[in-house]
């Protein structure tokens, strides 16, 4: 079955009272236990985008507060989420996001856990969680180029071609002479000027 994105209106009374309570015990500080709670409405609903961020953004705080050796301890109890998840990305992809998220929840500066999410959402039809993903972790490391490369082709699956050019015209501004940078540069150029006529064509008929 198709992940279906999802807001605040398109989810049952339960999950929003629910969602309710663990935005109102993030307020109060208690961040473990607020991601727990976000974490679990995650689960039962994926592409319930709105706890999603509120996850992200609470995961965020936890992240901002974490010494080294608690980063170090973080590392290693999330490296079972991500073998049991690429254990079962191909054939059992909502399996893997599950434990993508525990792995995230675990150390939320995860190249791993956003990677392994990212790559079992797309597996699952979800291109929006997979973009989602990997802008979350472009935000935490700029520079990551995979990681860049990767958005930009999840833009284009996705048909975000102005999205594709962005990426592109980063990853070719830090390599004028690499031959490959620049000509993905221009195939996204030609695919965003497509996307735009495709746009323009749309407006016209709507006028007419």
């Amino acid at each position: 079955m198709a992940i279906e994105r999802k807001e605040l209106k398109d989810v049952s009374s339960n999950t929003r009272a629910a969602f309710q309570k663990a935005q109102d015990v993030v307020r109060k500080d208690n961040i473990d236990y607020g991601i727990d709670l976000l974490k679990a409405i995650v689960l039962r609903e994926p592409g319930f985008m709105d706890a999603r961020q509120a996850l992200r953004e609470a995961e965020t705080i936890k992240a901002s507060r974490m010494g080294g050796f608690s980063k170090i301890m973080a590392s290693l109890k999330m490296n079972k989420f991500i073998l049991q998840g690429k254990s079962c990305i191909t054939k059992q992809p909502l399996n893997a996001m599950k434990f993508a998220e525990e792995a995230i929840a675990v150390n939320p500066k995860s190249g791993a856990g956003f990677n392994l999410l990212a790559e079992a959402a797309a597996n699952a039809g979800a291109n929006f969680i997979a973009i989602d993903a990997l802008e979350t972790l472009k935000a935490i490391n700029p520079d990551d180029e995979s990681n860049l490369k990767r958005l930009a082709e999840i833009y284009q699956a996705d048909d975000q071609g102005l999205k594709v050019l962005q990426i592109r015209q980063i990853l070719a501004s830090r390599h004028p002479e690499n031959l490959e940078a620049q000509a993905a540069l221009r195939s996204a150029a030609a695919l965003a000027t497509m996307e735009k006529g495709h746009w323009n064509e749309a407006g016209s008929s709507v006028v007419k």
